[in-house]
């Protein structure tokens, strides 16, 4: 919030160090403009870490079941492969 504050008087403060005064209007854009860029990177970063959770979660091998005591050492919704098929474990 603070930058946000920071970053648009300094925009108002430059205009009317060369004489322009800006109505309540320009100010309230400037200050829904920059709203909309902090918005738009709080958004960026949080997809960004969205999608490096999912890739890491889709990125892990399950595991190749050969015996039962394998199938039973698995927590229930693991999931495994058997005879090349891709499972979940109830």
């Amino acid at each position: 919030k603070r930058d946000l504050f920071y970053a648009v008087d300094a925009e108002v403060q430059k205009a009317e160090a060369t004489g322009i005064v800006l109505p309540n209007s320009e100010i309230k854009l400037l200050y829904s403009n920059k709203a909309n860029v902090i918005i738009d990177n709080i958004n960026t970063q949080r997809r960004s870490s969205a999608l490096k959770t999912v890739n890491s979660i889709t990125n892990v091998k399950a595991p190749v079941i050969n015996t039962q005591a394998e199938y039973d050492a698995l927590p229930s919704g693991a999931q495994f492969v058997e005879n090349g098929i891709t499972y979940r474990k109830p």
